[in-house]
């Protein structure tokens, strides 16, 4: 039996490697149940790497690259905005923190420094 994570960042690391594993399970199971389901349909999946190439990339410019160049419409492109917008940040050190400021760039990641 593993032991229990000792410390904030071991336990946001076991979190995140847990909702990943969950994430990739949804996954597969929709795809293995839109290809068992007897309908001739296409089934596909489109892997984003969200890391350090879209820091900067403005929400509207992305938003509008996907709609127009790849064809992305409907519920997941309603989704991608919705996670893109009304996204805010601040800055803490130790006890104190900075105003909050509305993100326009960059893609919202899961992580936190400690």
């Amino acid at each position: 039996m593993l032991a229990p994570p000792s410390t904030p960042s071991s336990l946001l690391t076991t979190q995140v490697t847990q909702l990943k594993q969950t994430a990739l399970l949804l996954t597969l199971n929709s795809i293995y149940t839109s290809a068992d389901s007897g309908h001739t349909s296409t089934t596909l999946l489109v892997s984003l790497d969200l890391s350090a190439a879209f820091d900067t990339i403005d929400h509207d410019i992305l938003i509008s690259r996907l709609q127009h160049s790849f064809g992305i419409s409907g519920p997941v492109l309603s989704w991608l905005k919705s996670y893109l917008h009304n996204r805010s940040q601040s800055v803490r050190v130790g006890s104190v923190s900075s105003n909050s400021f509305t993100l326009t760039t960059g893609i919202p990641q899961a992580r936190a420094l400690f």
